[in-house]
């Protein structure tokens, strides 16, 4: 019903569990072993880049422009 991170466990195998994110938004990514990461055919205009590590949560306005690549510093 709401978006973000949900634990999901085993009452009776501690060692089964998950972390789940549920985004109402199309334009979600896991990083790369790097940090990089990606995001492929989005349509260009102003969007809110939401940044998760951890229990830190970062964000940054960007706008996409068509058939660009961009480099983003996020700290």
């Amino acid at each position: 019903k709401r978006e973000g991170f949900y634990h999901v466990g085993c009452d009776i195998h501690p060692a089964m569990s998950a972390e789940v994110f549920a985004s109402t938004s199309p334009y979600v990514t896991l990083a790369a072993e790097t940090g990089s990461f990606e995001f492929v055919d989005m349509p260009p205009g102003a969007y809110t880049l939401k940044v998760f590590a951890g229990v830190r949560q970062m964000q940054r306005e960007i706008t996409v422009t068509g058939g660009a690549e961009t480099d983003l510093e996020i700290k």
